[in-house]
């Protein structure tokens, strides 16, 4: 549910915070297909708990930065006065993903959730899920896939032929992308102000979560901490030589995990 545009509609902003106070303020910010969905689902009804709310306006703006068509300072603000907006406690939202330094400092008491997934376990995901909703169906898809994926960079080797038949991008494309994402939030927040969680920690580890965040266990919704799995396994990756997918993950994704705190996280 959007609180946000909810309570815009009733509650004037000035008053937003009097009427509805805020008793913590986190995000989650792992990739897709990471569990956003699912730590989104963990905080509703128990907190003002949203999944990348308000979308379209969000990423246009960030394509703007990316771009170079708005400055560092700008992007900020637009953070802030979207967050003033929304009141959410917790907002799950890959795309604060993008550029992690500058939410820290549009949010600098904020504290953050880090959910990561077993990279191959992730491609797999996110090529059924790229095949549900392709790349370049949609002006809305292109803005933030230009961002995240730097299509004009791809380049496929031999191997994957079928993933340029499903108007995919290259293996090596994902990875890099799970790597910049990951590494980037690892770098710009501080450990007391992030807690890491792998997919399958997400249940688990609600307990861990809510003395992170002061909150009362009881608050958290379990039964619902599971979601937006991918319907349908298209088989498309079954279809690339797990040796050289392996090979793909040691080379493009094994540096950040053995030298991160990522390895105790992930699921084989």
């Amino acid at each position: 549910m959007n609180y946000g545009a909810f309570a815009k509609r009733l509650i004037p902003e000035s008053l937003l915070q009097r009427v509805l106070p805020r008793g913590f303020q986190a995000m989650s910010i792992g990739t897709p297909k990471s569990g956003t969905t699912s730590v989104a689902r963990l905080f509703h009804p128990g907190f003002r708990s949203d999944h990348e709310p308000e979308r379209r306006p969000f990423v246009t703006a960030m394509q703007q930065h990316f771009r170079g068509v708005i400055d560092d300072d700008t992007w900020i603000r637009f953070l802030r006065r979207r967050d003033r907006e929304l009141w959410l406690e917790m907002e799950s939202n890959c795309f604060l993903g993008y550029r992690p330094d500058l939410v820290m400092r549009a949010f600098p008491t904020a504290q953050f959730v880090l959910t990561v997934r077993e990279p191959r376990s992730w491609l797999r995901s996110m090529i059924d899920n790229h095949i549900d909703y392709p790349p370049r169906a949609g002006t809305g898809m292109r803005l933030w896939h230009d961002v995240f994926f730097r299509p004009d960079l791809q380049s496929f080797s031999p191997g994957e032929a079928v993933l340029r038949e499903h108007d995919l991008y290259p293996a090596r494309t994902y990875l890099a992308y799970w790597v910049a994402h990951n590494q980037a939030v690892l770098e710009a927040v501080p450990a007391e102000r992030l807690m890491v969680l792998g997919t399958r920690e997400i249940t688990p580890k609600a307990g861990e979560l809510a003395d992170f965040l002061g909150i009362d266990l009881s608050r958290l919704n379990l039964e619902r901490s599971h979601a937006n799995t991918t319907p349908v396994r298209h088989g498309v990756f079954d279809n690339l030589d797990p040796d050289w997918i392996d090979a793909q993950v040691e080379e493009v994704c094994g540096d950040l995990i053995t030298r991160s705190e990522l390895a105790t996280h992930i699921e084989a």
